[in-house]
């Protein structure tokens, strides 16, 4: 299991959650304002933390990382593998990970329909 780190003020902790902040941003294509208005943080807030005069509380990760539908612990632990996964599972797992949300939704209704052949199949 990803071990979250629960001293988020701790440096080398606060640059690697500023770093995926400005990166999920980023990712979303969302300027300051779309973020702010997105995620719910106040810009000046995020300002604040992108210039290093303030650290991100755990509030401010929990709340960024709820408005894209992340836990804290998967916000922090981006990339992380469950054990017990397969190669195939990884590499399925990875892919999607890689994808866009619509895309995501199109392999999560492929999957839905091969699993329900497969039971139609077996019975």
């Amino acid at each position: 299991m990803c071990m979250v780190v629960n001293l988020i003020r701790a440096r080398d902790i606060d640059l690697d959650i500023v770093s995926r902040i400005k990166k999920l941003q980023k990712d979303k294509g969302l300027n300051m304002a779309q973020f702010a208005s997105t995620t719910k943080v106040s810009r000046s807030t995020l300002y604040s933390i992108y210039g290093r005069d303030s650290e991100p509380t755990v509030r401010t990760v929990t709340t960024i990382a709820s408005a894209f539908g992340m836990t804290f612990q998967e916000f922090c632990c981006e990339g992380y593998v469950p054990p017990g996964l397969t190669e195939k599972e990884k590499q399925v797992l990875e892919y999607f990970r890689d994808v866009g949300e619509k895309s995501q939704d199109v392999v999560l209704m492929l999957l839905e329909h091969l699993v329900m052949a497969d039971k139609e199949k077996n019975n």
